[in-house]
């Protein structure tokens, strides 16, 4: 190990810091030497980490375009942050010039600052689709794009008759409904 660069680094999983007693060695390609040690993992927490992925994902599916784009730039602002560490990290690692690394990690945060806007872009497509139509209903990311405004539910709510019916027909060329979930 190079003398001051002797770090040794855990694994983030399922939201904690892991250290485990095996780990490896990360080596500069240019001089040969070890300047980390990274802890490893094994099958069973490989298997948990899917597990609690697969339990996190409703949650994630259910989070706003909007606050996901507030995540992302919060990602991009720590990369930001810490840029200069990060880019030398990937040199000692990789053996590239740092220029690049550097590159590297500005592309990163590009990325990261072009997908946290995406949920603005596709609301404004959708604006721009709603306001083309000029009646009906637009469900966009939604199971079930109905209000009380729609014209279902039949006569004396009987359920049936007005949604088969002239009274359903002009009713729901009347109405311009947009329901947009998960945005």
């Amino acid at each position: 190990m190079d003398a001051g660069h002797d770090k040794s680094y855990g694994v983030w999983l399922n939201g904690q810091w892991l250290v485990t007693d095996d780990k490896i060695e990360v080596v500069n390609p240019a001089t040969g030497q070890a300047f980390a040690r990274v802890s490893t993992v094994n099958r069973d927490h490989v298997r948990r980490a899917l597990e609690t992925g697969q339990a996190a994902f409703p949650a994630w599916r259910a989070t706003t375009a909007k606050h996901r784009g507030i995540l992302l730039h919060k990602v991009a602002d720590e990369l930001l942050r810490r840029q200069e560490e990060i880019a030398r990290t990937i040199t000692l690692e990789n053996g590239k010039p740092l220029a690049q690394s550097r590159g590297e990690v500005g592309m990163s945060i590009d990325h990261l600052r072009w997908f946290a806007e995406e949920g603005r872009r596709a609301y404004a497509r959708i604006f721009r689709l709603s306001e083309q139509i000029e009646a009906g209903t637009l469900g966009i990311n939604d199971g079930a794009p109905t209000t009380s405004q729609s014209p279902f539910g039949g006569v004396k709510q009987s359920g049936w008759g007005r949604e088969l019916g002239s009274e359903g027909l002009e009713a729901f060329l009347e109405t311009k409904h947009v329901s947009i979930g998960g945005i």
